[in-house]
Order: C-alpha cells, then sequence, then structure tokens
C-alpha cells in the first residue's frame, strides 16, 4: 500500500467519482503516483491503465495494484489479433515494397499514398478520404486532375486491403494496423472493467480516442497539454476533446521534481501560449544557468534533433567520456550511418545491413530518392554523411565509449521527445533547437515548440542549464507581462474617469 501525505488536490482528485474526469498535471506533479492512490482508494474497481506507449505501460505495470491491468493501446489490441498477424507483422512499411504492389516507381505519388494511410490508421475514421492527405503535399496534389485523387485513394485502400489480408505477405501488417482493426471491430471494455484510466492524455492518437467513444465505463484522462510533442507521430491532445467538455477538471500544479527557480521559467515559457495557471515548485531548489559548471561531474545533454545528439556524443567520445544514449545507441541510426558511407565511398562489402544495398544500388539512387521523397530519416544520413572527413574512425570512438548502463556514463545525451518522462540531477540544453517565436512559424508550430523547451527545461532536478532560445523567450514573456500591466493600470484609470 503506497504511504503518501497527499496534497489538497490530490485527495480532491480520489475523492472524485464522476463519470468523466479530467486530471491537468503539470511536469513533476506527481502524476502516477496520484493515479496509483485513486486505484487503491477503489480496490474494488477493475482498471484499465492505458498508455501511448509501451515503455510507460510497462513501467505503470510495476508500480500499480493489483487491481490495475497496465497496457499500451497497441497491447490491448495485439491480445486479439496477435495469433492472425503476427506471421506478417513489421515495424514499418517501406515505400519500396508499395513501389511493387503498385507497380509504379513514381516516388511523389508513393510518398503521398503512404502518409495518406498512415493518417487514417491514426485517425477516428472508418474509411479513407480526403481529411487523410499528407498536409506537407497539400499544394502538389491540389494542381493535380481529379483522376489523380482517385488513384491517390483507391491505391491507398488497396494497400490496406492487402495489409489485413492474412494470406498477402507483400504488404506487412503494421501495429497501427492491427490496432485500427481492433477499433474498427468496436471492443466493449466494460466486458473486463469498470475504469479505464488514460495516462499521457496530451499525446494520445486519434484512433485511441475512437476506443474512448466506445465505452460505457468511467473514464479517467491524465495528462499535461503543454507536454503534447508527438504530433509528428499523429498524437493529438485528449485532455481537450469535446468527449471530455463536461468532464469534471482537476488540477495538479506542484512539481516535487524541481523548485521555485525551475518554476519560474517553466511558467514564463508556459505564459507565452497564454498559461495562467502557475506551475509551482515543491521540490529541491534548483540552480538555473547559461552553462553547466567546468567541473559538474556528470550530466544530460538535451538536442532538438537526432543529428545534434550525434554531435553531441561525437564531440564528448572524441574527448574520452563514457556515452549513454537514452533509448539505445541503435536507435540512433549509427550502423545505418556506417551502411550509407560505405555505399558511398563504393565499399558495399563493408555494408553490414544488405537492406540498403536491394533497395538502392548506388549512393547517387539513394540521394535522388532522399530528394523526391523528402524524407527527413534520409536526409538527415546524408547530412551527417557528407558532413564528416573522419567520419569512421569518429564512429568507432563513439561506438567504443557508449555504455548500456547508465550508471557508468559520464555523459548521457538524448533529444527532446525522448527525455520526456525522465529526470536528472544536472541538465543542459543545447542550441539545435528552433525560435518558437519566429514569425515564419505557424502558432501551432510555435505552441509545439515551446511545449518541446517546457518538456526540456523541466527535466533537472538541482541544477538545469538554458540555452540562447530559453533566455530569449524568458526576456520576450516578461516584457510581454510588463507591457499587459501597464494596460490594465491605464485601462483602470480611463474607466475611474468614466
Amino acid at each position: 500500500m503506497l504511504k503518501v501525505n497527499w496534497t489538497p488536490q490530490q485527495l480532491a482528485f480520489h475523492g472524485c467519482e464522476a463519470k468523466k474526469i479530467r486530471v491537468i498535471a503539470f511536469a513533476g506533479a506527481a502524476k502516477s503516483t496520484s493515479l496509483i492512490g485513486y486505484a487503491q482508494r477503489y480496490p474494488k474497481k477493475r482498471f484499465l491503465y492505458l498508455a501511448f506507449t509501451r515503455s510507460v505501460a510497462d513501467e505503470a505495470a510495476l508500480k500499480f495494484p493489483k487491481n490495475v491491468v497496465c497496457l499500451s493501446t497497441h497491447q490491448l489490441a495485439w491480445k486479439t489479433y496477435r495469433k492472425l498477424y503476427q506471421h506478417k507483422l513489421a515495424p514499418n512499411l517501406r515505400l519500396t515494397a508499395i513501389s511493387k504492389a503498385l507497380e509504379s516507381n513514381d516516388w511523389t505519388f508513393l510518398r503521398i499514398v503512404s502518409d495518406t494511410l498512415t493518417n487514417y490508421l491514426c485517425s477516428g475514421s472508418d474509411e479513407i478520404d480526403s481529411s487523410h492527405l499528407p498536409a506537407k503535399h497539400m499544394d502538389f496534389i491540389r494542381k493535380q486532375s481529379s483522376a489523380y485523387f482517385e488513384r491517390i485513394f483507391s491505391s491507398a485502400e488497396d494497400i490496406w486491403r492487402r495489409m489485413i489480408d492474412l494470406e498477402d505477405r507483400s504488404i506487412p501488417m503494421l501495429h497501427d494496423g492491427y490496432l485500427k482493426q481492433f477499433v474498427l471491430s468496436k471492443p466493449d471494455l466494460s466486458r473486463q472493467y469498470d475504469a479505464v484510466l488514460l495516462d499521457e492524455g496530451q499525446d494520445t492518437n486519434p484512433v485511441g480516442i475512437s476506443l474512448l467513444l466506445l465505452q460505457t465505463t468511467q473514464i479517467i484522462v491524465v495528462g499535461d497539454p503543454h507536454q503534447s510533442i508527438f504530433q509528428f507521430r499523429n498524437a493529438v491532445n485528449a485532455l481537450d476533446h469535446e468527449f471530455f467538455s463536461d468532464a469534471v477538471t482537476m488540477h495538479l500544479t506542484t512539481s516535487f521534481r524541481f523548485g521555485p527557480a525551475s518554476a519560474h521559467v517553466a511558467n514564463l515559457l508556459l505564459a507565452l501560449k497564454g498559461e495562467t495557471t502557475q506551475v509551482v515548485g515543491g521540490g529541491a531548489r534548483t540552480q538555473i544557468k547559461t552553462a553547466l559548471p567546468a567541473d559538474t561531474k556528470k550530466a544530460t545533454y538535451i538536442n532538438r534533433t537526432v543529428m545534434g545528439v550525434i554531435e553531441t556524443a561525437l564531440f564528448f567520445a572524441t574527448a574520452g567520456k563514457k556515452i549513454y544514449w537514452v533509448g539505445e545507441s541503435k536507435s540512433y541510426q549509427i550502423d545505418d550511418i556506417a551502411d550509407l558511407y560505405w555505399l558511398a565511398t563504393g565499399e558495399t562489402d563493408k555494408i553490414k545491413n544488405p537492406r540498403i544495398t536491394n533497395e538502392y544500388h548506388t549512393f547517387d539512387h539513394y540521394t535522388q530518392v532522399a530528394e523526391d521523397t523528402k524524407d527527413i530519416e534520409m536526409n538527415r544520413a546524408l547530412r551527417i554523411v557528407n558532413g564528416y572527413d573522419d567520419l569512421m574512425a569518429k564512429l568507432d570512438q563513439l561506438r567504443k565509449m557508449t555504455v548500456k548502463d547508465e550508471s557508468e556514463a559520464d555523459v548521457v545525451v538524448t533529444t527532446a521527445h525522448r527525455c520526456k518522462g525522465l529526470e536528472w540531477d544536472n541538465i543542459q540544453l543545447m542550441e539545435d533547437f528552433p525560435d518558437p517565436l519566429d514569425p515564419e512559424m505557424k502558432r501551432e508550430e510555435s505552441d509545439a515548440e515551446i511545449n518541446l523547451l517546457y518538456v526540456a527545461v523541466t527535466r533537472g532536478k538541482l541544477l538545469t542549464a538554458v540555452n540562447s532560445i530559453v533566455i530569449s523567450l524568458m526576456r520576450e514573456s516578461q516584457r510581454r507581462a510588463v507591457a499587459a500591466e501597464k494596460e490594465a493600470a491605464r485601462a483602470a484609470t480611463l474607466e475611474s474617469y468614466a
């Protein structure tokens, strides 16, 4: 039994038995602990804890009481479809597979078909329609004929039919594919559970929300709308969904991770988005600096981009520092970069993964496909390969200095996306974050970048070194606050004379 000195906000949440509850929990506000306390408060209830990612669900399973089953939305669906699709499951659907299935080498068209299908799988829609067309290609698509439109939809539908076909192995089943199948089957979770706890509600895809809309159980959604950072995975903020418009809304504002100084930085960032509820720093007295002291023994360096993480890791590895990668080094595509290097030099016998030579005959072919499809991962790899003369020597040194146990590392490296939910004593925000106030940036993009900075800056417990972008945003936030106070005072003066 978890024994905690609950705050008044936590106690208010635990005492609420409304059919729909929405809990807004700021960074470090003991969200998971509060959920555990809620489940303990009602031991006879059968809870289903749902998370967007498996790692979050697995961690929760170690902490929650026995009356709670902890699963990711994909795990929940896989329980039903594992026997059907185990033989053709794959982590992704490659453009080359779509090319063969549709007998086309029009890479722009194939990318549009792939993105349209991906958007459909993550959506709450029953059928593929124009709302699933990729936004980044809309300028191009609008210039095409109606026949081209129809060809996109018919091709995406064809790939979907082949994906769910048990006998067709040319198009694999994706994780988002069997989740979509599960939701389309309209499952009734009330047969097994009395309540559903949706964690990290700010990063849920529409298909997951559709699953909730089907249910008659009590539903509790918990999250921080300002930590919504996975839009590129088609995630949306369930906390703002109309389904929860009539929910009882609770707040958890006290962070037990950091102190008042970090809370001040967080509040200045969030004020730029119009947030008026304050983060309260209830943890250790965190120091805010512009750089980590030279004698800092161990620190975590947070980059915006994978490219930035690799460059940070290369810098410290060549300085003899042991490196720990959040999410493992393999997930940062270091081996793929090496294979691409050997393809570029023509030394294909040194390539470890034959996939690259099977799909791309030459480095020029790879480069052309990357340019035509505008594939982010392919173009990122090209920038790295073309940017270092002694790349292989540096990669060898990086591998030697990489450790699997974080406790053995001198340096921890991560992207801002991967650091979400984690915390360290000392952190440094690196300089590859874009300026959210760039006038060329759309409002939703600006808010997403502020969210990412808010996530990054709230990871530190003792010492947080902010970058130049955060400093600039803090100054702008303070300037706006002063201007707003002056305007309010002027308005009050005018009213007094009215």
